[in-house]
């Protein structure tokens, strides 16, 4: 008959392993869910810029003072990135276009083209409430210098220049991610981020 002792002892060190590992994944775990669930960064601070929107009214940024916003670079006649993007900007649009706390900006890249006129027809296309999904047009450099130097997207090398990411800006103004607007995966992102944002007390 196996000596009892002996068997408990040998129990002794595998049941010490698992304890050790159940442990550390449980720590690894509460690690990465506080990681997912704290704050998102603030990487960059927009300032102030004008544009022109589809109602050929003046648009200020400064209207977005408290709101939670996601900008992205298209214009109309784009027949690759640009109808994914829109479409999926569309989708984050009927998800929150019940709260008032959350604007959509839309900027063309082709202000020769997107007349006020184009883009209110363009609009019309994703039933977009131009109180708050925002369809803007400019001058070629005033476009460039708010792509590249505050989105920090786009490339003026371009003649046509355009960028497959969602921007997420907070109630201050801090550009708080980067998001592949082409993808079901980005869009889901930013999805919960805005969430994530709209939660943070200031």
């Amino acid at each position: 008959m196996p000596n009892s002792k002996f068997s408990q002892k040998s129990l002794i060190v595998p049941l010490c392993l698992i304890a050790i590992g159940l442990f550390i994944g449980f720590t690894v775990f509460l690690f990465y869910n506080e990681h997912e669930n704290g704050p998102l960064p603030r990487l960059t601070k927009i300032t102030s810029f004008k544009l022109t929107d589809s109602r050929n009214q003046t648009f200020d940024t400064k209207e977005l003072s408290g709101q939670v916003w996601v900008a992205d670079l298209f214009f109309t006649t784009c027949a690759s990135v640009c109808p994914v993007l829109s479409k999926n900007m569309a989708s984050l649009y009927r998800s929150y276009n019940l709260d008032k706390k959350v604007r959509f900006v839309s900027i063309s890249v082709n202000p020769d083209n997107d007349t006020p006129e184009v883009l209110a027809k363009y609009a019309q296309q994703y039933q977009a409430d131009p109180d708050q999904w925002h369809f803007l047009t400019g001058s070629i450099e005033t476009i460039q210098d708010i792509s590249v130097n505050q989105l920090k997207i786009g490339n003026k090398e371009e003649p046509v220049f355009h960028s497959p990411y969602f921007v997420l800006i907070d109630a201050q103004g801090w550009i708080r991610g980067y998001y592949d607007g082409m993808t079901a995966e980005g869009t889901k992102k930013i999805f919960k981020d805005i969430a994530r944002v709209l939660k943070e007390k200031h």
